[in-house]
């Protein structure tokens, strides 16, 4: 603006492309304010407005071109005035089109968006840090804070993590934290608790791991935590459950062995037999062996170190013991499934029936009975004298089959 009251403008050929307008376009009267974003015209012309009455010399505002396509172009304006001595002014503004570096912007103020909504909504307690300057940079999530029992708002008060952790969990963590820092290890997992202030604790499994930034080459201290403490008591209740079964079963396993202590006791002088139990296949042989007189046994097909059918082959090696009459008990099949089934005088299925235990045995004992029907043949063996209880020796490692 000339002494003279003439304006004159100088426009480059950047600012026309920026602003989308030809040069004769640019004189039509109100054309800046047709292209200019309705929301930053007004605030422009409020700082124009400052410079007309002399408060300011100059203005600087980010705003929007809108161009005949409805596109907008993003744009940095500064304006300076300039006042002439010999009377009017110059006035010069630039303009910096800005509209892919704020594109970029608003791309990751989305994705920063994004990340935080994920880094709060995950259930899993997360937590991240520059190595060395935690308390000043130090973000969790509120799972983390919900874990740990430290506020959102008191994270960067370093030692509360410390404090809330069970003090026997504490020196081992500090342990693998050093390990860490030493460059030893880049990460560990170790399972821990957190004594929250009203007493609850809260058992968590700790993953941490340090990542070397690329840029600045800084450690960078990311950490999770995962809730196990249902895990765990579901754990103790399993424990606990399973000491009383055991406990249990051992007592079922004592009252069946004092039971048919008790039933056999007595019932030795009704039947005229007397049992003696081995719960092996050695432990049998060495019962034969030590010349102790036995009128039958009863072999399990299945016994420990060795099977029915084995033990029935040694016994018949014993010199002493190669007619004695040997019975055989099994859950499943025949005699004709066994090894070498000569060396068994009879064949019972578990479970077996108190009546045909009984025939099948007063069979053996007694050649002037009949045989019994229901039994597996058998050969008659020979019987000792009628003058003393007939002695059984029963292989059978299970003591409720005993």
């Amino acid at each position: 603006m000339g002494a003279d009251g003439l304006r004159r403008r100088l426009t480059n050929d950047a600012r026309l492309r920026i602003i989308g307008l030809t040069e004769e376009q640019m004189r039509e009267p109100g054309i800046f304010r047709r292209i200019t974003h309705p929301e930053d015209w007004a605030r422009q012309q409020s700082l124009y407005q400052q410079i007309e009455r002399g408060e300011i010399d100059h203005l600087a505002i980010k705003k929007r071109y809108v161009r005949a396509d409805r596109s907008e172009t993003h744009v940095e304006l500064s304006f300076h005035r300039f006042l002439e001595a010999q009377g009017g002014y110059k006035e010069v503004s630039t303009l910096v089109d800005i509209t892919e570096r704020k594109r970029a912007a608003d791309r990751l103020a989305q994705e920063q968006s994004r990340f935080r909504s994920i880094f709060e909504l995950v259930p899993i307690g997360l937590s991240w840090f520059v190595v060395g300057r935690q308390a000043e940079t130090h973000l969790v999530n509120s799972a983390h804070a919900r874990l740990t029992g430290v506020p959102i708002e008191r994270r960067r008060e370093v030692t509360l993590y410390a404090l809330a952790t069970h003090p026997e969990d504490n020196a081992r963590q500090q342990e693998m934290t050093a390990r860490l820092l030493r460059g030893e290890i880049d990460r560990f997992s170790i399972e821990k608790r957190y004594v929250h202030p009203d007493g609850r604790v809260l058992w968590v499994v700790l993953n941490v791991q340090h990542v070397v930034d690329p840029v600045t080459r800084e450690r960078h201290q990311i950490a999770s935590l995962v809730d196990i403490t249902e895990l765990k008591r579901q754990a103790t209740e399993l424990g606990a459950a399973k000491e009383t079964a055991e406990s249990a079963s051992v007592a079922k396993g004592q009252f069946l062995a004092m039971m048919s202590h008790e039933i056999r006791t007595p019932m030795n002088g009704v039947v005229g037999m007397t049992a003696k139990a081995a719960e092996s296949g050695p432990e049998a042989l060495v019962l034969l062996a030590s010349g102790e007189p036995f009128d039958v046994v009863i072999i399990d097909l299945h016994l420990p170190e060795m099977d029915g059918a084995a033990l029935a082959a040694e016994i018949r090696q014993l010199s002493t013991q190669d007619e004695l009459p040997l019975v055989l008990l099994a859950a499943v099949g025949t005699l004709d499934d066994v090894a070498e089934p000569a060396h068994f005088s009879a064949f019972l299925t578990k479970p077996v029936k108190p009546h045909l235990q009984l025939e099948t045995l007063a069979g053996l004992f007694r050649t002037d009975l009949p045989r019994p029907v229901s039994a597996h043949p058998f050969v008659a063996a020979a019987v000792a004298s009628a003058t003393r209880p007939e002695r059984i020796l029963l292989a059978e490692d299970n003591s409720g089959n005993q």
